[in-house]
């Protein structure tokens, strides 16, 4: 039709090749652009009866069999065609190209292309009409079909098996095994290795190794015995062979099967190399070492453009190790979608099981409601299947959804159920992980937990178990822990601090106040990228107090506003849960202005003070004119997730800038709230609250912008730490009259992380410290103060810390200074 690529009318062009009929079946389909969305089954109908009608009986056989030849082949070169007819068509392509509108040719007739290739379905629509013809002519759709899985046309070729061909079709099939399983198709071998004559020709561990591969990928058991030839020597060691043993491997790995194929440094194919390199990621990431397989899978790209089984299993795994390291999606979404349909298809259904356990771990992570039925469901499917690691993370997996549910006494009998497989199969990494959900169990139900049994590891998983010890053993054993766990995040396991602070009641909150504030920051960003995506909406699943706490979880109730700015340890703008990506926000001086609107009493500034704060080398003119670009920033930014909504009320009369505060929330004005109530409360309990609430919302102290020319924000900075460290130390004094040592000795350290000369604070640590039986370290921190104190000012600590301490009996002022000093 003469369209380029850039018309409206391309698409319609593509499909008809201005054939009247089908033009007239694509038109009703044509949206306002001229794009046809979906092509409609009216186009296939008549595409069909146009194959049919050219396929007459009146024509000669030879023209007849070219037609054919052609529309089965669907595109390529004339020595495809001479392959398939087994001889020169000659002067009948003039013929072809003169009468069939259908086919099309180049110039000097060496390539061709029919419009049974021009869109995926089209052949498939096809079949029908071809089927009489391919069975009067037996000897052309076998022919076609060895031509097609030649050139590695795989897919076309599988389709042509649904049509009448002769028993050569199958020893085809039989030499591209490998290439059809690796497009999902077991079924065309499964009926090629039935015929008896060109099966006993493959060699015998070939034969075997083959038909264990199709039987077992197909979703059925294999004979008893077939397997075995994957441990000894094979007379076809390089090459198909090994690829077939590496398909089982695939399928090996779901049962928790250890290798059986030998690694060699040469001869493996392509094929081979990527089923090669998702063996060794799934036998890491069984191991709980997730960053390994990331970087092995980062050296083995995936082609997304190949619908194929051994890259949709690397596809599977790099999305796997990216939700259990909380990174952000390492493909596509409909990469991901393509991938899960593919194994999840009827010819490779033995596989499918990958795609069930990447969906619940998501919805493990994402605490979806799901997870309970899907985990139930896949127990005792995964059991008769013979897949023990699915069945296995479905048990975990259903454990998780017991505990955030309630029903903790199952959950212990699935996590004791859980431990007895991953012991069988010697899986460590996930019997660990089954030994701390079944300790979770018992500590929901009211035991006393012992210590742990066995040698502490010296990885991510351990650190996390040594935070759950902390806040589940009594406290007697918890202090002869000793260590605490590092300050930097475990990123291996902190999928399941993840987890375990999500809605299990009693247990999340004590992690909440005992996870270090690094931890609570790489958390919160994880559960940020883990549950945002798709269409732009952050589904937080609630319950960690992690660094940046969303404002509607505090205030009893009552839901997160529309906006919420996030000024404490570092700046975050959030519309409807999801945040405003930062380049959105870094124009026009929109980030500096914000701020400074936000932490004046109401919310309200005057123009020419935001001027002065902002733009202090422009006149006011210059200056009013950049706070309308920068408000105009702010407007698209937010407009663009939440149509309508305006953070700003302009005071006309008043030449003021005021935040709408029932569109925006801001988190220093709930920390000031918690903070106040903290330090001036009454009531232990009541203070301990409040101190807790601002111990989650102080990510960290409070953003300083890139402009601060009256150094407002930097004298907010510093009350705000006094406030902090005030709020600690009274909730520190209160956790202590409650008997709550671990939490005191945790607040009054938070205090002293701001101010280390804090007496009071320090005051606060000593006696927690003591009441906990830490004798030894109350004196250290104590020292440690006396001497920093008697340097500074010459002073020794106050009587009262020292009685604290039990430095008052005997000891003068000379030799308490003395002795600090010394110290």
């Amino acid at each position: 039709m003469g369209l380029g690529r850039s018309s409206p009318l391309h698409r319609l062009g593509e499909l008809s090749w201005g054939i009247p009929s089908l033009v007239r079946a694509l038109s009703p389909s044509m949206d306002s652009f001229g794009e046809i969305p979906l092509v409609p089954s009216s186009y296939y109908e008549q595409l069909g009866n146009l194959v049919e009608t050219s396929l007459r009986l009146s024509l000669p056989d030879e023209e007849l069999r070219l037609r054919l030849a052609l529309y089965l082949l669907g595109s390529g070169s004339k020595e495809d065609l001479i392959a398939a007819l087994g001889c020169d068509p000659g002067e009948l392509l003039d013929m072809v190209r003169d009468n069939v509108p259908l086919v099309s040719f180049s110039t000097d007739f060496s390539r061709f292309r029919c419009l049974t290739d021009v869109c995926s379905d089209a052949l498939d629509a096809c079949l029908a009409s071809l089927s009489a013809s391919c069975a009067m002519l037996d000897s052309v759709c076998p022919a076609c079909i060895g031509v097609l899985l030649d050139r590695g046309a795989m897919a076309r070729a599988a389709s042509l098996f649904a049509l009448p061909h002769s028993d050569l079709a199958h020893g085809f099939a039989l030499l591209h095994a490998t290439e059809l399983i690796d497009i999902g198709n077991t079924e065309v071998l499964g009926a090629a290795l039935e015929n008896i004559p060109f099966a006993d020709a493959l060699a015998p561990d070939y034969r075997s190794v083959l038909r264990s591969a199709v039987l077992e990928l197909g979703g059925r058991a294999a004979d008893a015995g077939s397997n075995l030839c994957l441990g000894g020597e094979s007379s076809d060691r390089t090459g198909r062979c090994r690829d077939l043993q590496l398909f089982l491997e695939a399928k090996r790995v779901l049962g928790a099967k250890g290798s059986l194929t030998r690694f060699e440094e040469s001869g493996w194919t392509a094929l081979g190399r990527r089923l090669l390199a998702h063996r060794e990621v799934c036998d890491l990431m069984v191991e709980g070492r997730f960053s390994a397989a990331t970087r092995l899978l980062v050296a083995n790209p995936v082609n997304a453009v190949e619908a194929r089984v051994s890259s949709a299993l690397l596809c599977l795994d790099l999305e796997l190790a990216r939700l259990l390291l909380g990174d952000a999606p390492a493909a596509e979404r409909e990469e991901v979608e393509a991938a899960s349909k593919l194994l999840s298809s009827e010819g490779v259904a033995g596989l499918s099981g990958y795609v069930d356990c990447l969906g619940l771990v998501r919805a493990v992570l994402v605490g979806a409601a799901e997870v309970g039925v899907l985990a139930g469901r896949l127990i005792s499917q995964a059991e008769r299947r013979g897949d023990s690691l699915v069945q296995l993370i479905a048990l975990l997996a259903g454990c998780v959804t017991d505990l955030r549910t309630g029903a903790v006494a199952r959950a212990g009998v699935r996590a004791t159920l859980a431990l007895a497989v991953a012991k069988r199969f010697s899986l460590d990494y996930l019997a660990r992980i089954a030994t701390l959900l079944s300790r979770v169990a018992r500590f929901l139900l009211g035991e006393t937990l012992a210590m742990r049994e066995g040698g502490a590891r010296c990885d991510d998983l351990e650190e996390v178990l040594m935070l759950v010890d902390e806040v589940t053993l009594p406290e007697e054993d918890a202090m002869v822990m000793g260590a605490r766990p590092a300050e930097r995040p475990p990123r291996e396991a902190l999928w399941v601090l993840l987890v375990l602070t999500e809605g299990m009641g009693t247990l999340s909150m004590r992690l909440e106040e005992a996870a270090p504030l690094e931890w609570k920051r790489a958390v919160s960003a994880m559960r940020m990228r883990l549950t945002s995506g798709g269409e732009g909406e952050l589904h937080l699943c609630g319950g960690f107090a992690e660094g940046r706490l969303s404002l509607g979880r505090l205030g009893g109730g009552r839901g997160a506003p529309p906006i919420e700015l996030q000024l404490l340890g570092g700046f975050e703008l959030l519309v409807g849960g999801v945040p405003v990506l930062d380049g959105r926000l870094e124009h026009r001086n929109a980030k500096p202005m914000l701020e400074y609107i936000a932490l004046q009493r109401g919310a309200t500034a005057k123009r020419y003070q935001i001027v002065e704060q902002v733009w202090p080398e422009c006149d006011y003119t210059t200056g009013f004119n950049r706070i309308y670009q920068a408000t105009s920033v702010l407007r698209a930014a937010i407009g663009e997730m939440r149509p309508g909504l305006d953070p700003f009320v302009i005071g006309r009369s008043t030449k003021a800038i005021t935040l709408n505060r029932g569109l925006m929330g801001c988190d220093v004005d709930e920390f000031r709230l918690c903070a106040r109530e903290a330090a001036d409360g009454t009531g232990d309990e009541r203070v301990l609250e409040m101190a807790r609430r601002a111990e989650r919302l102080y990510a960290g102290d409070l953003y300083m912008p890139s402009v601060d020319a009256t150094g407002f924000v930097a004298a907010a900075r510093d009350e705000l730490r006094l406030l902090y460290t005030d709020a600690m130390v009274a909730g520190a004094e209160a956790a202590l009259r409650l008997g709550k040592g671990r939490t005191s000795v945790r607040l009054a350290s938070n205090a002293l992380s701001i101010d280390d000369m804090r007496e009071d604070a320090v005051l606060a640590l000593v006696r927690a410290l003591k009441a906990s039986g830490r004798n030894s370290e109350a004196e250290q921190r104590y020292r440690r103060y006396a001497g920093k104190l008697i340097r500074a000012s010459g002073m020794p600590p106050s009587k009262q810390l020292r009685r604290a301490v039990g430095d008052a009996s005997g000891g003068s002022r000379r030799t308490v200074i003395s002795d600090a000093v010394m110290a």
